[in-house]
This record gives C-alpha cells, structure tokens and sequence, in this order.
C-alpha cells in the first residue's frame, strides 16, 4: 500500500477517536463510536490484502491467474472477507478492552481525551490492520498451495527505535514468536511487511 493510503487510514481513525473523546463517551465506549472504529479497520484490512495480492500478481504469472480465476468464482472474495471479519472483530474488542482499562486508571487525565492519545493509537492500529489484513491473504494464498514469506522493514531513518532497528530485513522466523502478525512492535509503530512468493501448487 502506498503511504499515502495508510495516512488516509490513520487520519480516518484519529478524527474519529477525537470525535468520541471530545464527546466524553469513551469510558463507555458507544455502539455508535466502535461501528466508526470498525469500518475503518476493516477498510484497512481489505485494502492491505488487494495490495498484495495485486503486487505478488504483478510478480508471478501463475499467482496472478490463481487470483484471477479465485476472484470470478468469488472463492477468495467470499473468503477472504469471513476470515477479515473475524481478525477485525479480535482487533477492535483487543482495542477497546484497553481504552477501558487505561481510562479507569487515569481517570481525570487530560491525556486521555488528547490529541497526542489518539494520533498515537491510530497509527498502532491502522499498522496492527494492515498486518492483519496481509496475513489473512497469506493465509488464503497458503491453502491454495502458494507459500508466501515475509521481512520486517523499517523506515530506516532517524527516528527507527532500538526495538525494531535490529529486525530491519529480518525474516518471519526471527520474529514471528513475539509478534505473531509482524509490525507493530509498539506504540506509533510504523514498521511493515516485504512480502513475496517462496513456492508454487
């Protein structure tokens, strides 16, 4: 995805946030508040997953016709969105449990209704969505034979922090015990995924 895209994605989700924080219902955490989280995600989900598999597309003839053909028949499509579905589902109610559990302890904080706050927490998750989106079509992918494999990269600049700098090009195996999904590895992560095709059906 290009970055422009993912900072449309963490624009969308820090007005939001802001909107509920100034609105002073994010203790409680309104329907109305987690329907805006979640069709943020999801949009994030789905566009991270098209991404790559238009790039792997563009990469790999054989992939391409698999997708090609997957999507006339709805197959992946159909797929795709009951897993993102669910992945989405786990992210928002992970998110939302810790908004709670932040907002009991630091009750009457001005962070807690901050503009810092919430840009920090839109990037986190718009990272943690891209992810989680690519790896759904991994996983996708991987059930049609094709064997998909992932680096971790940074943006490599000034501001890349100790815990990611040394998992710059690092493969899945060095990092995927700790972090299952890849970036992020913290608050205001922005680290992503290179992917590309190890293994054909």
């Amino acid at each position: 995805m290009q970055e422009s895209t993912v900072e449309q994605y963490e624009r969308a989700l820090y007005a939001i946030l802001m909107e509920g924080f100034q609105g002073g219902n994010v203790a409680t955490i309104e329907p109305s508040f987690q329907k805006k989280i979640e069709e943020v995600l999801a949009a994030a989900q789905w566009e991270a997953a098209i991404a790559l598999f238009l790039l792997l597309s563009a990469e790999d003839p054989d992939f391409g016709r698999w997708v090609d053909m997957s999507m006339e028949r709805q197959k992946t499509l159909s797929r795709w969105m009951r897993r993102s579905e669910a992945s989405m589902t786990r992210q928002v109610k992970r998110l939302l449990a810790r908004m709670k559990r932040t907002n009991k302890k630091r009750e009457g904080s001005d962070w807690l209704g901050s503009a810092s706050r919430a840009e920090s927490i839109a990037i986190t998750e718009i990272t943690q969505a891209l992810s989680m989106g690519e790896e759904v079509a991994a996983g996708i992918a991987l059930k049609n034979g094709f064997i998909l494999e992932s680096v971790w990269v940074t943006a490599l600049d000034e501001q890349v922090c100790p815990v990611c700098g040394p998992l710059h090009n690092m493969p899945e195996l060095s990092w995927s015990d700790e972090f299952p999904y890849g970036p992020p590895a913290h608050v205001r992560c922005r680290c992503r995924k290179r992917w590309r095709l190890r293994k054909k059906p």
